[in-house]
Order: structure tokens, then C-alpha cells, then sequence
């Protein structure tokens, strides 16, 4: 089974802090393949925008001024192409982060009790810190690995039927099919995944104890097309026009602003994946996964739809989910990171 991705936000880094950590990631990335996959599947690590990312590094030398729990940075840092918003709180981040430089930020007044450190001149110190991410990321890896077990299996299954994923007698997940949805016992690993048994059972068999993690398969190929280290979409998408039918029913914490900016595209008219990089450069990079992630979840075709029983319209972000440069187009400015910030 392939590793999954995992994304990285860099905040208050400037280019030479951001080189080196991707240097870092490298080297991270580098040892793990000469060793090989561990039997928790290791991920790969990549640098995001802050408003993609799935867990932070807070570079404390960057920081001017502590009021509390929020940080605000040198201007010049959020000027830059960095990325950087101007300030974060971090009593209000949902999703794991880790802080360089600590003497500094308590020189400032920041009580960094309790808080991941990490030493942005060590290899090791940035390796514990992403070690901690992947064990609070377990629940993303795991459902990642069973849309894996799902695509490479999928001629296995029967859709009238409820599959059981169990170990030891530990009921790990539960694939039903019936009602479109999975089941994940919190906790478990990718590997755990992986070594399941999968047990038919009848489509009723569907009960799952309260604390189980429930996803939809919609989701869950939605996670699949984010997550996967390489994308195979079917060629015609490479060349033909590509039709919208249908906005993708996932929770909106899945949709990040280029998304939406692709889904307006595609409503306005067909395009090919050529026009949609020449009209909106800022899709190029991550184009061919997002194309995927609405293949894999039926939202388009290079068919024209007989009838559409969607509204042509967008999918708007909030604007306090807006990507800095979304907001720049609005004539907005970012000043913080936030509760929004997931």
C-alpha cells in the first residue's frame, strides 16, 4: 500500500527558514525510502498553504510581539510570497503545531508550557516533531489507507453487502455499502488496516459503537484523490472538455478556495485542462489532482450531461477561509489565523 500524503503549513518563515526546512524534508523523506515502508506506512510530507495544511510549524524567531496565546509577525514576513498571515493564535489552532525558538517567544511573554518545540537546526528535532503530527493524524492516515484497501479491491466487493474489517477479534471499520458509508474505530493504524479481514455480512449488518468515525465513500474518494502520491486520471481528461454535473457532496472543510475557483470555471462552461491553466495559473500546480478528486467522486464528465439537476452556480468559501490570494482579488487583506484556520 502507498504511503499517503500529508500536508505541511509553514507560518512565519521567511525563504531561507522555508529552504531549509524542505531541505529537512528531504532528508526526512530520503532515509525512510532506504529504509523502507515501516508497518505504519510512513508518510510523505509536503509543504501546503496555511489554510491546506494539516498540521503547522511556528517559527518563534519571526515573531515580534505575544498577547496571550497570539503571535503577530514581522511584517516583512507577511508581505512576502510566503504565505504568512500576520498573526496566528494559538490557543485557537484545531490542528496539531509545533514552535521553533522558544527562549525568544518567552523572552516576549508566551508561556510555552505544554507546547511541541522543535529545533529548526536538527534533523532529529524536526523528525520527533512530524512524528508527533503522524501519531495525532492516525484517524486521516487510516481512512486514506482504507480508501486504498477500496480502490485496489474494488472488483471484490458485492454493493448489497456490509463488510466488517476485523483483527483478533477487533472489529476495526465497517464498509457499508448499502448506505454509502464507512465506519473507523478511532485509533487504529494503516497498518491495522491493512492486515484486516474483510468478512461479508448482510447489508443490515451496519451497527457501529457511537465513537466509531463515520465518512461517506463519496468522502472518503474525496480523501482518496487528496491524499494519494500518484495520480492516474483516465486520459480523455488530459485532452477533451471536461462537463461539471454535479458540485461534490462533501463537508466544506474538504473544499479548500481553489476548489471552489475550479468548480466556478466549470459551471461557467466546459474547458480543457489546457484553458483552465492558461485562464487561472494559480490552478496549474494541483489541477490534475483536483480533476481527479471530481472524476472520482462522478462530478464531471467529457460527455455533455443530457440534464443537470444541480444549480449552475459556485462554491463559495466564507471569507475567513479565503486563501490570501482569493482574498487580494476581493480587495481584502488576511490579518489572522484564527478558529477558522482547520
Amino acid at each position: 500500500m502507498q504511503s499517503t500524503l500529508l500536508f505541511l503549513g509553514l507560518v512565519g518563515f521567511d525563504s531561507s527558514a522555508e529552504a531549509a526546512v524542505r531541505r529537512l524534508l528531504a532528508a526526512i523523506s530520503q532515509a525512510r525510502g532506504k529504509v523502507g515502508a515501516s508497518e505504519d506506512q510512513r508518510p510523505i510530507w509536503q509543504i501546503a498553504d496555511v489554510l491546506e495544511a494539516d498540521a503547522f510549524l511556528v517559527r518563534g524567531a519571526g515573531v515580534v510581539q505575544v498577547s496571550g496565546t497570539q503571535l503577530q509577525f514581522l511584517p516583512a514576513l507577511y508581505r512576502s510570497a510566503s504565505g504568512t498571515p500576520c498573526g496566528v493564535d494559538l490557543g485557537h489552532l484545531k490542528s496539531p503545531f509545533a514552535i521553533s525558538d522558544a527562549a525568544h517567544l518567552k523572552s516576549l511573554g508566551l508561556s510555552t508550557d505544554g507546547l511541541s518545540v522543535f529545533n529548526l537546526d536538527h534533523e532529529t528535532s524536526l523528525l520527533r516533531a512530524l512524528q508527533m503530527f503522524e501519531q495525532l493524524l492516525r484517524t486521516e492516515r487510516s481512512l486514506y489507507a482504507l480508501a486504498a484497501e477500496l480502490t485496489e479491491r474494488r472488483d471484490e466487493f458485492d454493493a448489497n453487502h456490509t463488510y466488517h474489517l476485523e483483527r483478533e477479534g477487533v472489529m476495526d471499520a465497517i464498509v457499508d455499502f448499502p448506505r454509502r458509508r464507512v465506519l473507523l474505530r478511532p485509533g487504529i493504524r494503516p497498518a491495522d488496516v491493512s492486515a484486516d479481514a474483510w468478512l461479508r455480512r448482510p447489508g443490515s449488518a451496519n451497527f457501529a459503537p457511537a465513537h466509531f468515525v463515520e465518512c461517506s465513500l463519496i468522502e472518503l474518494g474525496w480523501l482518496f484523490a487528496m491524499r494519494c502520491p500518484e495520480v492516474t486520471l483516465p486520459e480523455r481528461y488530459q485532452s477533451k472538455p471536461i462537463h461539471i454535473k454535479a458540485n461534490p457532496k462533501v463537508r466544506g472543510s474538504l473544499l479548500y478556495p481553489r476548489h471552489s475557483l475550479l468548480i466556478d470555471l466549470l459551471w461557467e462552461s466546459p474547458h480543457t485542462m489546457a484553458r483552465l491553466s492558461k485562464e487561472c495559473p494559480e490552478l496549474k500546480p494541483w489541477l490534475t489532482r483536483d480533476i481527479y478528486a471530481l472524476y472520482l467522486t462522478r462530478c464531471i464528465s467529457t460527455q455533455k450531461p443530457v440534464s443537470s439537476k444541480e444549480p449552475a452556480s459556485s462554491l463559495p468559501p466564507p471569507l475567513d477561509n479565503a486563501s490570501p490570494s482569493l482574498l487580494n482579488r476581493l480587495g481584502r487583506n488576511m490579518h489572522t489565523i484564527s478558529a477558522d484556520l482547520t
